[in-house]
């Protein structure tokens, strides 16, 4: 089976990320500070869920790290790019200090059993989150 390509343009020529057969790319967030040109994406790796880094100067992978082995509904970086933030598909929230890829800081159950639908660092880089929900079908 051959894997589907992510492209983006680079000089109005697709780029593809490559990634294993076994990998699903999910979400992806490019860095806000202008300084470091990276892409973050999730990776679903079988029942495993990965960070990948992309250097999108060159597009190559920097690396991957398994973080918060939870798939993520949604992702956001904070606007100096220092924090990256996932939430979980059952209520979790889950920061991460991209210079060292290490958890910065893990809240369970936020919003227990909850699909967590948006995220957003604030201007003073105090972490904020907002949750969305969705209309019930059939009620108005």
């Amino acid at each position: 089976m051959v894997p589907p390509e992510y492209g983006t343009q680079r000089d109005g020529v697709p780029v593809t990320l490559s990634q294993n057969a076994d990998e699903n790319i999910e979400l992806c967030r490019f860095s806000k500070d202008g300084t470091k040109p990276f892409l973050f994406t999730t990776v679903q790796k079988g029942n495993k869920t990965l960070i990948a880094v992309w250097d999108i100067s060159t597009w190559k992978k920097i690396g991957q790290k398994s973080l918060y082995n939870k798939p993520a509904s949604i992702m956001t970086i904070s606007l100096d790019g220092k924090y990256l933030a996932l939430g979980s598909k059952d209520g979790d929230v889950c920061v991460i200090d991209v210079a060292k890829m290490e958890i910065s800081s893990l809240h369970k159950r936020l919003f227990l059993g909850t699909n967590i639908t948006s995220l957003e660092f604030c201007p003073s880089e105090r972490f904020r989150f907002v949750k969305v929900t969705s209309r019930v079908q059939g009620l108005d």
